[in-house]
């Protein structure tokens, strides 16, 4: 009975960290913004420059620990280390709760989405796993001391390589709306027949009299009485949420602050969008000669070529103008839109009618000079993410083989 909960424990967390660390280390620029949510919430602002550093080294080790779990190794020390891990995260989530400095924890990145109270309770019933697999699973020495450490350095090199892949080349795997493939206006539409949103409304005002507040439901009368009542405040409450469209948020103001989404989603050529969060001299010298070498096959071509910024526009044109050479129109989108679009400080997106046929980090952009190679490039982009899951797999399989395999020894 015990070798069975011991093996249960040890297999339950394997998965649960294997599964939270491969999801944020697909994504560790997500997982950099909900540190910089976190240090902001808690006054902790100085932190921000290495919330990257955190985010990469803390989804690393997730999922290290959990292919250990698996595996078998070092299971003294891995059994040490995932109740360390689940006892500080437990009482971090429990302040959290109470707290609640953000809505979403983050601890699946953007493939599930939890509330701190149920992020809280989920990890009370893994701290009482990770104290089981530190009872019956911290015992028993490794058969092959040698094995063991190449084995325990090629997962970490192999946890971190993921991170970083996806730091250098875009996620391959995508939780956000914005993949590959997705058309934009399509996910922003809402359904004829969708389901609405109910909501209630109540006014808040103040008895000029006694000064006390109260509130009044909107079909109320009493408040008509202005020589009694004076208004504060009106609260809208959503008693039943209706249809929520997969895209939200999504709106391209021009420089005079006119709504320009329709028009940019509906063109009907390819449209080359630069992404840059913020653009200042030193964010783009370092790309000028990519930057350039696209404009120019854009113009070449026939596309469109525009800028999506979250700075204001007409210092971006200026500074793009000044440094790359390329007249290029900028247009505002809000900051988290821009993150959730690209992640990195800046990138490439290709639409067509309003459909992502493409996009890179901007570190990454392939080299192409004529239309079949760029099609080329698009196809290679499109197929990223079955290529990246081939490769995870083929790597993990020849590790726990190495680890796994054990010889036959001839007998005397």
């Amino acid at each position: 009975m015990i070798k069975v909960s011991g093996i249960i424990t040890r297999y339950l967390l394997a998965l649960l960290f294997i599964f939270s660390g491969f999801v944020k280390s697909v994504d560790p620029m997500g997982s950099a913004i909900k540190f910089q949510e976190y240090f902001v919430a808690f006054g902790m602002e100085w932190l921000t420059p290495l919330a990257l550093f955190f985010a990469v080294v803390l989804c690393a080790a997730e999922l290290l620990l959990g292919l250990m779990l698996l595996l078998g190794i070092y299971k003294r020390i891995t059994a040490w280390a995932v109740l360390i891990f689940m006892s500080f995260f437990t009482v971090l989530t429990f302040i959290i709760m109470l707290t609640d400095p953000v809505s979403d924890c983050g601890c699946f990145g953007d493939a599930v989405k939890l509330s701190n109270s149920a992020t809280f309770y989920k990890n009370i019933i893994f701290l009482g796993a990770a104290v089981g697999n530190f009872i019956w699973n911290r015992s028993g020495k490794e058969q092959n001391r040698f094995r063991a450490l190449i084995s325990f350095l090629l997962l970490t090199a192999f946890s971190a390589g993921i991170c970083i892949y996806s730091l250098i080349w875009l996620p391959a795997v995508e939780f956000l709306p914005y993949k590959i493939g997705v058309n934009i206006p399509e996910a922003m539409s809402i359904p004829p027949d969708a389901p609405q949103s109910e909501h209630e409304t109540t006014l808040i005002y103040k008895d000029k009299q006694t000064g006390e507040e109260k509130e009044f439901a909107i079909e109320d009368t009493t408040w008509y009485d202005t020589s009694r009542w004076e208004y504060v405040d009106t609260r809208d409450k959503v008693i039943k949420e209706g249809f929520i469209p997969v895209i939200t948020g999504f709106t391209i103001m021009d420089n005079r602050g006119y709504d320009c989404t329709e028009q940019i989603l509906n063109t009907e050529n390819l449209v080359f969008v630069l992404i840059i969060r913020e653009i200042t001299p030193a964010s783009i010298e370092p790309f000028r000669i990519e930057m350039e070498k696209l404009y120019r096959f854009a113009e070449a071509n026939g596309f469109g070529f525009i800028c999506f910024t979250s700075s204001n526009t007409e210092d971006a044109e200026r500074y793009l103008a000044e440094i790359t050479d390329i007249p290029v129109v900028c247009y505002n989108l809000d900051e988290t839109v821009i993150k959730s679009v690209v992640r990195a400080e800046a990138g490439v997106v290709v639409l067509n009618e309003g459909t992502i046929v493409a996009k890179w980090n901007i570190r990454t952009i392939p080299e192409f000079d004529t239309l079949q190679q760029m099609e080329k490039s698009f196809e290679k982009a499109a197929a990223r993410q079955g290529y990246f899951y081939a490769a995870v797999i083929f790597g993990f399989v020849i590790i726990a083989a190495f680890y796994l395999f054990r010889p036959a020894t001839k007998k005397e």
